[in-house]
């Protein structure tokens, strides 16, 4: 059963948690007829990798500190790197997200295992 939630509540948070984290960030962000949809696109990326980063954080610190969590850490961030400077792509799109849920699986996995 605690394999279930290891798994469960990273997918709970990067959807749920995630599709609030976008809508603040484009309530906030001024969409006018200049804005592309590359700077849409990137902001979609960065939004998803601070939240990986933030859930990867907290595994790092309610868990057993690792080398494979600290490399786990920065996971989100080299992703959001990446896939931000990269053209706008449904299959970048997908990896990213991809990417991003196996870590935070993982971080979960390292840190909350017996």
């Amino acid at each position: 059963m605690r394999n279930f939630w290891i798994i469960a509540a990273p997918l709970l948070v990067y959807f749920g948690l995630g599709w609030l984290a976008r809508y603040i960030y484009f309530s906030i962000y001024e969409i006018t007829l200049q804005t592309t949809m590359q700077e849409i696109y990137s902001g979609e990326i960065i939004a998803g990798s601070i939240l990986c980063f933030a859930y990867n954080l907290v595994c790092e610190f309610l868990g057993k500190e690792s080398l494979i969590s600290n490399i786990l850490l920065g996971v989100p961030i080299v992703l959001a790197f990446i896939f931000a400077l990269l053209p706008m792509s449904v299959g970048a799109s997908v990896l990213n997200c991809i990417l991003c849920l196996g870590s935070m699986i993982a971080a979960g996995f390292v840190a909350f295992k017996k």
